[in-house]
């Protein structure tokens, strides 16, 4: 959705790399996987919960194809919930990806929860604010749904 403006949150150019996630922020709590645009949310959003005793580690998945496996294999093993966030349908963009990649894992693995658009056709028009606000990819409502998988990860947040 976005056009022009995005927000800058990288203190300096990265050294990108074509199926190489970025690691913007370690923990062991949560794994916070985003792409495009939904990178700025998911940065203001692990500072909110940093803040508060969450430890998050925050993943910009600049590609999804192709993915990062490691990335996303260790993020499964070593944290607690996985939880993909998208500007774009939840199937087959990046929480689809995610999902391909976590369930072919062995042994024990985080669940994941993915945060993007509903797979329906979207009847409704606006501007980029009005459409995440409508499905809860806003700051507010990515808030609310990490704060449920942290509830559920034993009472992690509220």
């Amino acid at each position: 959705l976005g056009k022009t403006g995005e927000v800058v949150f990288h203190r300096s150019s990265p050294e990108f790399r074509i199926g190489k996630a970025l690691q913007l922020g370690a923990g062991f709590d949560i794994t916070v996987i985003a792409t495009g645009s939904m990178v700025a949310t998911a940065v203001e959003i692990s500072e909110r919960l940093g803040k508060r005793g969450a430890s998050i580690r925050l993943l910009s998945m600049h590609t999804v194809s192709p993915i990062d496996v490691e990335a996303i294999e260790a993020a499964a093993r070593e944290t607690r919930y996985l939880v993909t966030l998208e500007e774009h349908s939840i199937v087959g963009g990046l929480g689809s990806a995610v999902a391909e990649v976590v369930s072919t894992m062995e042994g024990q693995r985080a669940p994941l929860q993915r945060l993007g658009f509903p797979p329906v056709f979207n009847s409704r028009a606006g501007d980029q604010a009005y459409l995440r606000s409508v499905h809860g990819l806003d700051s507010d409502g990515v808030l609310h749904s990490i704060e449920e998988v942290l509830e559920k990860a034993h009472g992690l947040v509220r």
